[in-house]
């Protein structure tokens, strides 16, 4: 199978809440985007009023690289999907959450002092909600070695404000319709990472038993590039390297399961470190919110 076959096969752009059908000419569009003769970084499509943009991910890298057996929902991606306020909201829950759980060193905490307050409210955008790199208490590296730059933590609740946000997010997963408080909904976890601005995620595949079947991102500050390639051993290690990168802006959310997570390595580099279509990404800092079905 080509690669443009395989692709068309698994990566999948939506938008909350409009099913692809119900766009009009939206059969044409996606043609267009996931045919065999088009999908490539010289042709970027937008879908108008919609914000579907082709040029989310970039090929240009991607060699032979096949996807063959990977199926259509494996990797579901929904660009803008929050609202600037709804972001805004995720994200200074977030922050308030990762302090309160790990609390903050006596140092950080006068170098917060001297700082003006915070105010969600009046925020121009999400950015805006971050503090410097050092008014954080950041790891150096995780235990098995792949984050780098990080503040984690699981969460077991919620504030209820943000409720109807998480929903929304849970009725994207296989089987997701049911609420927050729902009593008939499979084992669900919520992880918050936060990376700073030199933080970032190295290669890895996913251990299904540490991490679930499912996973959900939400994307918050600093636009980062997913970048997917095929695992395999260092022999088998194409030259030159092949890969598939997905610009993950704030505010999308994407879906990934089964083959692409333990199939293929993913890695979330510091925003500056590579490219996105020729063009650098600001450097910054970036919270995600992962939830996972077990």
């Amino acid at each position: 199978m080509s690669l443009y076959g395989g692709f068309r096969n698994v990566f999948k752009l939506n938008t909350p809440m409009i099913a692809p059908r119900q766009i009009p000419g939206a059969q044409a569009i996606r043609r267009y985007l996931f045919g065999r003769t088009l999908v490539s970084a010289a042709h970027p499509a937008t879908l108008i009023g919609n914000q579907v943009r082709a040029s989310v991910i970039d090929l240009s890298n991607s060699g032979k690289l096949t996807l063959a057996g990977v199926k259509e929902d494996e990797f579901v991606l929904y660009p803008a999907f929050f609202t600037l306020k709804e972001q805004i909201s995720l994200l200074d829950h977030g922050l308030r959450k990762l302090d309160s759980v790990l609390g903050l060193p006596r140092e950080v905490k006068k170098r917060r002092k001297v700082l003006p307050p915070l105010k969600p409210e009046s925020a121009q955008s999400v950015s805006d909600l971050f503090l410097p790199d050092d008014c954080y208490q950041f790891e150096e590296g995780h235990f098995d070695g792949v984050i780098h730059g990080y503040r984690e933590c699981h969460v077991s609740n919620w504030p209820e404000e943000v409720h109807p946000l998480l929903d929304r997010i849970i009725a994207l997963m296989p089987g997701g319709q049911f609420s927050h408080e729902s009593s008939i909904k499979p084992a669900i976890q919520s992880h918050l990472l936060h990376l700073s601005t030199d933080g970032e995620i190295l290669p890895h595949v996913d251990n299904v038993e540490a991490s679930g079947r499912v996973i959900v991102g939400v994307s918050l500050g600093s636009t980062r590039i997913l970048r997917l390639q095929k695992a395999s051993t260092q022999t088998e290690q194409p030259n030159p390297p092949e890969w598939i990168d997905i610009l993950l802006e704030s505010g999308s959310v994407y879906v990934q399961r089964d083959t692409v997570r333990y199939q293929f390595q993913h890695s979330i580099p510091r925003a500056s470190a590579i490219p996105f279509r020729g063009q650098a990404l600001p450097d910054g800092q970036r919270l995600s919110i992962m939830i996972r079905v077990c």
